[in-house]
């Protein structure tokens, strides 16, 4: 499964479930995009951690349920990364916005709980 991920320095990294994520490219993330075979794409953000699982699926989770995949699941995860508030807002926004205009095909719908 492909992958875009969105940084905090506007740096993007592409790669599917067998790239190596670089050890300095594990914070710092603004949001995370992958293929979706129903609705084109499916966005990850606003996030305070992102894992990545052995089966090339993402998710996003805040401090309390990064720790209940670590006690519960953890042989399933491939990667943990830690997403970013960025100051000013705007900052953020761009980044956002050029997700939302780089993902083609554009998206054709959201998941009930997708943010």
């Amino acid at each position: 499964m492909m992958y875009k991920i969105y940084y905090d320095d506007d740096y993007i990294l592409e790669g599917d479930v067998n790239f190596n994520i670089p050890t300095g490219r594990r914070t710092g993330v603004i949001s995370i995009a992958t293929i979706d075979e129903t609705h084109n794409w499916v966005f990850w953000h606003s996030k305070d951690w992102y894992i990545l699982q052995h089966d090339g699926e993402w998710f996003g989770c805040d401090q309390a349920g990064l720790i209940d995949q670590i006690v519960h699941r953890c042989e399933h995860l491939k990667y943990i990364l830690q997403g970013r508030v960025l100051v000013p807002y705007e900052k953020y926004e761009d980044i956002i916005n050029k997700m939302l205009t780089e993902c083609k095909p554009s998206k054709t719908g959201w998941y009930p709980g997708e943010r």
